[in-house]
């Protein structure tokens, strides 16, 4: 694509008054003008020692968005923006401190109890069951491609998705928003392994430790009420009941929502997908802070963009195959580092008393449900 094709580069890049079209702007950079604008209104209340003053910052903010959004090489984006390859590397790498930052304060833990109520009163009505409450986030695991590494190839190596990788652990919300992140993880690592390392496991961070909030998770990480109360649904291997099955069907619609917003990361954010190629970093360490700048940016655009959710999920679900009917245990072969999760009497126990609760209560009418 030429600079011509984008409208608006050639101007900023002369430090004129940007001709900022909508269409434009929001087709090649996935945000629209005004949340671009405050995008930068946010980044720029960081101290920038090593950004000259006389440097465009809004034609370079245009660079890192395109970036993100496209997943291009250098030498592509240098092309795009009529910049050489090697300006283009340096506008990346500058701006990668600040960005990282800005994405740490999007990212964040729900903490009051009204706060909490919402969210589970939204996913109660995911769920379309009156008991099913309590459910305060889902967690789940995504692995982002990259480039094979220097050192420890064997470690990051995904043997399900035969790719080099990286592994995340993220909790969302209710909207779409990732409320909680562990990256970096070995891909060969199974996520139970990953989660043993997680603060918010290892030091009871998320929810908080009281007999009313869960995490749903699905059925490769531990049924658990210490540290955290963690539930999960039950395998398929074992015998259910009817009431277990139905709490099954549950699990698998309200989970639905934490493999939309991977599709979505991935379809807006293509950089994250692997669709363009693996990310090509010089260092894990890099690659782990471009995947926290895209989940930062994601949740930007949520609370800021207020795009249309439910139209991208149905576009991501016909053009990606993605599905709500989703299996609720690990996918493909386990890995070395697996280990199956075990069940203590007191999370089972708690897990039988929601499946009660879920059957004896009446279904909430399609007149009262919405997304949310």
């Amino acid at each position: 694509m030429s600079t011509k094709g984008l409208q608006f580069g050639y101007k900023v890049h002369q430090m004129k008054h940007p001709d900022f079209r909508p269409r434009g702007i929001k087709q090649f950079c996935r945000l629209k003008k005004p949340t671009i604008l405050l995008l930068l209104k946010e980044v720029m209340k960081e101290k920038f020692k090593v950004m000259p003053k006389e440097r465009d910052y809004r034609f370079e903010l245009l660079v890192v968005l395109y970036f993100f959004a496209n997943g291009c090489s250098y030498r592509v984006l240098g092309q795009s923006f009529g910049i050489a390859p090697s300006s283009a590397a340096d506008i990346i790498s500058r701006w990668i401190p600040p960005l990282k930052k800005f994405a740490y304060k999007q990212i964040n833990l729900l903490r009051t109890r009204k706060e909490l109520e919402k969210i589970s009163g939204a996913f109660e009505r995911r769920a379309k069951v009156r008991g099913f409450k309590g459910c305060v986030g889902l967690m789940d695991g995504v692995v982002f491609p990259i480039k094979k590494p220097q050192k420890d190839q064997a470690s990051y190596w995904c043997q399900r998705k035969h790719i080099h990788g990286v592994t995340t652990l993220a909790t969302v919300d209710h909207k779409w928003r990732f409320i909680h992140l562990f990256i970096g993880w070995p891909s060969r690592a199974h996520d139970t392994a990953v989660l043993a390392q997680d603060p918010l496991w290892k030091n009871a961070i998320y929810p908080p430790n009281n007999h009313e909030w869960w995490i749903l998770a699905d059925c490769g990480f531990p049924n658990s009420v210490s540290p955290i109360r963690m539930i999960t649904p039950y395998k398929k291997t074992a015998n259910l009941t009817q009431p277990q099955k139905k709490f099954n069907e549950i699990c698998r619609t309200v989970r639905s929502r934490n493999e939309h917003v991977f599709g979505l990361l991935k379809k807006i954010f293509r950089i994250l997908s692997g669709e363009t190629g693996p990310l090509d970093t010089k260092s894990v360490r890099k690659t782990n802070e471009i995947i926290l700048i895209g989940c930062g940016l994601h949740n930007f655009r949520i609370n800021k963009d207020k795009p249309d959710i439910g139209r991208e999920i149905r576009d991501l679900v016909s053009e990606d195959g993605f599905s709500e009917n989703l299996s609720n245990g690990p996918e493909g072969l386990m890995n070395d580092s697996y280990t199956q999760p075990t069940t203590s009497l007191a999370a089972e126990q708690f897990r039988q008393r929601l499946v009660n609760s879920c059957n004896q209560t009446n279904q909430i009418g399609d007149h009262m449900y919405g997304i949310i």
